[in-house]
């Protein structure tokens, strides 16, 4: 169950810090393929969470699919410049093996996200306002026991910063994508071994169209 995957991060003991929306001009679906893919986050996101912190090798290795999605756990820094702990680790993961590199992503069909590093988490929501127009919310979440400790409105502030510079760098990417896909020159090909997680997708998609029922 996708709830026993989550449960050892403990969304439970989050308490929300954050919210944000923005459109962007893309078809819904690239949004999870987006977040699911792990060859972009060096190069796009390099500048904020994608440098040396980050291994795309084990974010493919310590991978699990599930009839529900997927959930994986990987090393990576966490979501703030510089990869800083602001608060510091959440209680539950201060003696994690990956200490402050603790990374774990969780996907449930159809549109749903859950990211977490040692600090924080960060739910994800894509909605599909049109064929080509897509709105996406996240939302940026702490341990209960940092919420007024010095510094953290500004902590925070630090924090909402950072998620909107990688959103947009996402939101970018995924409206330059919708306008590759649309272009009459889009030639087709077989997807690479590091695709494997949007592979998973599309058969999810198309074993629903070929049994004529949605997913359940």
């Amino acid at each position: 169950m996708y709830r026993d995957a989550v449960a050892y991060v403990q969304p439970e003991n989050m308490h929300l810090v954050d919210t944000y929306t923005y459109d962007i001009d893309c078809n819904w679906k690239l949004i999870p393929e987006n977040l699911a893919d792990v060859y972009h986050v060096e190069v796009i996101h390099k500048s904020t969470f994608g440098g040396a912190t980050y291994s795309t090798e084990r974010a493919l290795q310590e991978l699990t699919f599930t009839k529900y999605g997927w959930h994986k756990e990987y090393v990576s820094g966490t979501m703030a410049p510089d990869a800083e702990l602001l608060f510091g680790p959440a209680p539950w993961l201060a003696n994690h093996e990956k200490g402050r590199l603790f990374a774990f992503s969780a996907f449930l069909r159809p549109n749903f996200y859950l990211f977490a590093r040692a600090d924080m988490i960060q739910p994800w929501v894509a909605y599909p306002l049109s064929a080509t127009r897509t709105r996406v919310t996240g939302w940026t979440c702490i341990p209960k026991e940092f919420v007024g400790t010095p510094a953290f409105d500004e902590k925070v502030r630090i924090l909402a910063d950072f998620a909107r510079k990688f959103g947009q760098e996402d939101a970018e990417l995924m409206a330059a994508m919708q306008k590759g896909l649309r272009s009459r020159y889009f030639d087709r090909g077989p997807m690479h071994e590091l695709e494997k997680v949007i592979h998973h997708r599309i058969n999810r998609y198309l074993d629903a169209m070929e049994a004529g029922h949605e997913l359940t």
